[in-house]
């Protein structure tokens, strides 16, 4: 599972209440502000991993549950 991201993460729609879902029904990507396309990911297993898009939605789907990101 996902614990937190960088900021440039997007799944199409705008931010709603401050919260970003993301499954499995929808692509998930990286705007262009930072890192180029690419963004990084701590994980609740302690790592951090800097993906690109196409990773992004490999791990959505490889994690199984709804990923509910928080932003300030």
């Amino acid at each position: 599972m996902f614990l937190a991201g960088d900021r440039n993460i997007t799944n199409g729609l705008p931010v709603k209440n401050g919260l970003l879902l993301l499954d499995t029904n929808r692509v998930a990507g990286w705007t262009h502000q930072i890192h180029h396309g690419a963004g990084n990911i701590a994980m609740t297993d302690g790592s951090v991993q800097q993906l690109t898009s196409s990773g992004l939605n490999s791990a959505v789907r490889a994690s199984g549950v709804t990923n509910w990101l928080l932003f300030p």
